[in-house]
Parts: structure tokens; C-alpha cells; sequence
């Protein structure tokens, strides 16, 4: 049985500073929603950020911000460790 975990927890609780060259969806999520996305805490940083980008895009496409079933969805609690 897989184990309830508090979304909160996944997400760091700092806003995403954007590299260089992901800005422009970071900014046209912002613009979209007027704040920038939160990170999931199990997202390795230096891996890159493929996933997450899918994953906002998907956000602007449908019209509405992330919610906790798109981190869920693409950053499953047993991929990462929960800080």
C-alpha cells in the first residue's frame, strides 16, 4: 500500500529561479498566472528540467496553474527522498 504524502512537502518552498535557458517558459507561465512555479523538491537539479518544462507547458495549454496531481504525476514520491 503506498504511503499518503503531504504534496507541501514535495515542493521547495522557494520560487523557481529560472537558468538562462529555460526563462521563457518560466516567464510565459508567470505571465499566464502571475507567479512562477513552484520546484518539486524531487526534481534533480542537475539532470535538467525536460519533465518540469512538459509539465508547465501542459499547465498553460489547459489554462489553469499546476496543481498537486501534475507533481504527482510527473514526480512521483518514490523517484526522490522527501525533505
Amino acid at each position: 500500500m503506498m504511503k499518503k504524502v503531504n504534496i507541501e512537502k514535495l515542493k521547495k518552498s522557494v520560487k523557481a529561479q529560472p537558468k538562462e535557458e529555460f526563462t521563457a517558459y518560466y516567464e510565459h507561465y508567470k505571465e499566464k498566472f502571475g507567479d512562477y512555479p513552484m520546484i518539486p523538491i524531487t526534481m534533480p537539479y542537475d539532470i535538467g528540467n525536460d519533465d518540469f518544462k512538459k509539465m508547465c507547458e501542459e499547465a498553460i495549454e489547459r489554462g489553469t496553474p499546476l496543481t498537486d496531481e501534475d507533481y504527482e504525476r510527473y514526480f512521483p514520491t518514490e523517484k526522490g527522498v522527501l525533505y
